[in-house]
C-alpha cells in the first residue's frame, strides 16, 4: 500500500484500494487512476480496472486487475491545462483588448477589456463578423489584415471601431494566425 497513491501523490486508504472497493460492492471498477512508485523510485500514473469472478477462494470472490500505465497521456493533458490556464489568465486580465475571429472573420473570443472598450457584453458581439465593429472608412485596411493573418502572415493598422453608443475609437490592430 506504501507504493500507491492518488494520482497528483496524496495517500490511498486500504478501503479505497481497488481489491478492497469491489470485494465490498461486488461490483466492477473501470478506470481508476492511481499512482504507483516502483522500485526503482519512478513514479507512473497507472488506469486499473478489477472485475469480481465467479470463482470463489477462502478469502472470498476471485479478482482480475488490469493495469495500463498512461503516466505519459496523464502528464500531456496536465501540461495542457496548465498551459490552458496560463493563456485564460494573460488572456482574461491583459489590460489591452484581445479579440478573435474565426477564418470567416466572426467574431470568437474577446477579453474584458475589449468588450469594455466596446460597451458590449460578450453575448452581444460574439459571432458577429468583425466587420460590423470597423467604421466604413477603415474596412478595407481591416480586411487586408484580417487577410494577411488568414493566409498565415501578420498584420497592423490602425483603424477606427464602433463603441455601443455609435462613438469612433481609435485603436491598433494586429492581425496574426
Amino acid at each position: 500500500v506504501g507504493n500507491v497513491t492518488a494520482p497528483e501523490g496524496g495517500p490511498v486508504s486500504v478501503d479505497e484500494l481497488p481489491e478492497t472497493r469491489v470485494r465490498s460492492t461486488g461490483q466492477p471498477l473501470r478506470d481508476m487512476l492511481y499512482g504507483f512508485t516502483r522500485a526503482d523510485g519512478a513514479k507512473r500514473i497507472l488506469s486499473l480496472s478489477a472485475v469480481p469472478t465467479p470463482a470463489q477462494t477462502s478469502e472470498g470472490a476471485t479478482i482480475v486487475l488490469s493495469f495500463h500505465d498512461i503516466t505519459e497521456s496523464y502528464l500531456a493533458r496536465a501540461r495542457l491545462h496548465e498551459n490552458e490556464q496560463r493563456y485564460r489568465s494573460l488572456f482574461d486580465l491583459n489590460p489591452a483588448g484581445i479579440a478573435t475571429t474565426d477564418l470567416e472573420g466572426r467574431m470568437q473570443t474577446a477579453n474584458p477589456a475589449f468588450l469594455q472598450l466596446l460597451g458590449l457584453g460578450a453575448g452581444e458581439l460574439i459571432g458577429r463578423p468583425y466587420a460590423d465593429f470597423v467604421v466604413p472608412e477603415d474596412l478595407t485596411k481591416a480586411h487586408d489584415v484580417f487577410a494577411a493573418a488568414s493566409r498565415g502572415g501578420f498584420g497592423a493598422t490602425e483603424i477606427h471601431i464602433l463603441g455601443a453608443d455609435g462613438s469612433q475609437i481609435l485603436v491598433h490592430v494586429t492581425g496574426v494566425p
